[in-house]
């Protein structure tokens, strides 16, 4: 069912595994992801090049 790059966490409410995507803990939901996983930093990585990106547009025209 799980790939070799698949990402868990234990939720430290209920000791549950839940899967990366999940930011909740799907068992008690009350468990919340532990923060600076490779999710988020992409994530913010994401948005920020898109703000540089737009930044840039807006300092050409």
């Amino acid at each position: 069912m799980t790939g070799d790059n698949a990402s868990f966490w234990k939720c430290d409410n209920c000791g549950y595994i839940n899967d990366t995507r999940d930011i909740f803990c799907e068992n008690c939901k009350r468990g919340v992801r532990p923060e600076h996983s490779e999710i988020d930093d992409y994530l913010a990585n994401t948005v920020v090049r898109e703000m540089w990106k737009n930044q840039k547009q807006k300092n050409i025209e």
